[in-house]
């Protein structure tokens, strides 16, 4: 008897909270645009220089164009001494220009 107690107090609970769990909340029918939060000031587009950007591009590309030959001397024991400051300045140049891109 009292298992069975149990049982119909868990099934009495559960059938309470159903309900509950399925209700939804109804949104208001108008929303009030002039709210007293101050709006976001709109995103500016910053000025892209689109000669340096072209300078940059082509330096970067320059720069790529030393590296496969500069990798073929590390497989024969060779390492350029300013390999290491030209894939900075590749990494660095590449940055930059994906930050200016996401200006588009």
């Amino acid at each position: 008897m009292r298992r069975f107690s149990w049982w119909a107090l868990l099934l009495l609970m559960a059938a309470l909270l159903a309900p509950a769990q399925t209700s939804h909340r109804r949104l208001p029918d108008t929303i009030n645009v002039d709210s007293d939060r101050p709006q976001p000031p709109a995103a500016k587009q910053p000025p892209v220089d689109m000669v340096q950007f072209q300078k940059d591009a082509d330096e970067l590309a320059r720069l790529a164009q030393t590296v496969p030959p500069d990798i073929e001397k590390v497989k024969q024991g060779l390492i350029s001494k300013d390999l290491n400051e030209r894939l900075k300045k590749i990494e660095k140049l590449s940055k930059k220009l994906r930050g200016q891109l996401a200006w588009f």
